[in-house]
């Protein structure tokens, strides 16, 4: 579940552990795919910090059900594993310039308007989205997350993009900016690109968000997307 919930798709099936000894190496010399001479050292480093942490998140995720009898929401905690990864990634790679930690910052909205976040993650047969709104302080203000029947990541996307448009409405919220990592689905309700998977979800979405006094739908990275969705369990 961790290894494949995250957006980097880890695939532990590839590994060789026979014994205490090789998690070890997969921490200190994990195994990468090729890469050009001069990106190897960052590809060893971001493998090694997807390893370990995925490792800590696992164990600590098995304790608190052994020891504790907690059963946190998987989807949240792929998500704070994801946000973690990220912090540790942007902390080394910022040292040597290999990333611009302000670009990767989640920007408030203008006052008077909240900002909403909208994330999808595909499990074995189904899906969690998350839906996170946040005011012009940065505040969060409410946060939801549920699970969908479908596997398919675009519509698991564009069901997101729904459902917070559904809470919007439902909260009477009038102005409101709704962000996504999903690029497709963005340009799909701007009316760039046309899928019939989700053509009949969008034009859903469009219809709902005509009543709005202010309503834009952003693309953002998934960097910034991952930082805004830290969800409470």
């Amino acid at each position: 579940m961790f290894w494949f919930g995250t957006c980097w798709g880890i695939r532990p099936d590839m590994f060789v552990v026979n014994e205490d000894i090789d998690v070890v190496k997969l921490v200190v010399d994990p195994p990468i795919p090729f890469s050009a001479s001069g990106m190897v050292k960052q590809n060893l480093e971001l493998a090694a910090v997807q390893i370990a942490l995925t490792l800590e998140a696992i164990w600590k995720f098995r304790n608190q059900f052994v020891h504790q009898s907690k059963l946190e929401n998987p989807f949240v905690s792929i998500k704070a594993l994801e946000c973690r990864i990220m912090e540790h990634v942007q902390c080394l790679w910022s040292k040597t310039n290999l990333v611009n930690t302000k670009a990767l910052n989640w920007c408030p909205p203008p006052c008077g308007i909240l900002k909403i976040n909208v994330d999808a993650a595909i499990l074995t047969d189904s899906a969690m989205i998350a839906v996170i709104a946040r005011n012009e302080s940065g505040l969060i203000v409410k946060a939801w997350v549920k699970q969908v029947n479908t596997v398919d990541p675009l519509v698991a996307e564009a069901t997101a993009i729904l459902w917070a448009v559904q809470i919007a409405k439902m909260e009477k919220w009038d102005a409101v900016c709704f962000e996504s990592d999903s690029k497709l689905v963005v340009e799909c309700l701007q009316s760039l690109v046309s899928f019939w998977s989700i053509a009949g979800i969008c034009e859903n979405i469009k219809y709902l968000a005509a009543d709005f006094r202010y309503c834009s739908f952003c693309w953002v990275k998934r960097e910034i997307n991952m930082v805004a969705h830290t969800l409470p369990s």
